[in-house]
This record gives structure tokens, C-alpha cells and sequence, in this order.
């Protein structure tokens, strides 16, 4: 996938900045901007159409048992661009951003239909793996990150 490809070198060149990268889903001609804020605080992804930021995805460092993750905390998209990747986008640009810190992207404890989803089709996928959070079950991916989470 180009956008992989894009994005690891766009990857090796952040640190604690900003940085756009191209991205194509449900025919939309997109671009990611990768918010590398540092292991402290945890990555965001923005996702921009044009002028317009259509969607949102942060997270935040935790530790669930003994491994340092970043949790996805919010996942936010543009009702007009529902059911066309673009969130499947994000997950992917955070997860490579994520692992660039030597900790994997894992799901929170409480998640929607939607997350609750995207995790399942990962597990099933063998993208990511249960781990016991905070009295429940949390979901992590594998570092290096998948170059594709569809």
C-alpha cells in the first residue's frame, strides 16, 4: 500500500512535530496529519479533506500489567465520511506511530460499536491480542505495526 510506504518515511522524520502524508479510502483523496507528540503525552491522527478535518483519533500512554501502550481514548469521524476507511486510516497511521515509541496502540476498556468492531476483525485478523486492563479486557496490536488494518 503507498500510504505504508509514505508513511514509515514520513515516520522516520517526526519527532515531536507534525507531518502530512497522503492517503486514498472510499474514494476520497486525503491527507493524515501525524501528531507525534512524544511518549509523555501519546500520538493523534487528524484526518483532513481539503481545508476540513473530517476526523480525529487520540491516545494517551498507559500501562496495562507490565506493557507500556498507547489507548486509543477517542476515535471521531465526519458522519459524511462514515463507512469508508477513514478511520481504518487513522488506527493505521497511530499504530506505526505508536510503535516508533516501542509501545504498541491498544484499545480502551469501554468501546462503542464501532471500536468494539474494528478490534474483533483485528484479533480474528492476528493483528492484535487480549490482554487483562483495569478489571476487564483490552485489545493490543503487534509492533511492528500491521501495513494494513482492513
Amino acid at each position: 500500500m503507498i500510504f505504508s510506504v509514505q508513511l514509515q518515511e514520513a515516520l522516520s522524520a517526526v519527532l515531536d512535530e507534525r507531518k502530512f502524508v497522503p492517503a486514498h479510502t472510499g474514494g476520497y483523496d486525503l491527507e493524515m496529519e501525524l501528531i507525534n507528540r512524544g511518549s509523555a503525552s501519546g500520538p493523534s491522527v487528524h484526518a483532513w479533506d481539503g481545508d476540513e478535518v473530517i476526523g480525529e483519533l487520540n491516545t494517551q500512554p498507559m500501562t496495562y500489567g507490565d506493557l507500556d501502550v498507547f489507548v486509543v481514548v477517542d476515535v471521531a469521524v465526519n458522519d459524511a465520511y462514515r463507512r469508508s476507511g477513514v478511520a481504518t486510516r487513522m488506527y493505521e497511521a497511530a499504530a506505526s506511530l505508536a510503535c516508533s515509541h516501542k509501545r504498541p496502540l491498544a484499545s480502551d476498556v469501554t468501546r462503542f460499536a464501532g471500536p468494539r468492531a474494528f478490534w474483533a476483525k483485528q484479533v480474528q485478523r492476528g493483528r492484535a491480542r487480549p490482554i487483562a486492563a483495569r478489571g476487564s479486557t483490552a485489545y493490543v496490536l503487534t509492533c511492528p505495526a500491521p501495513s494494513s488494518l482492513d
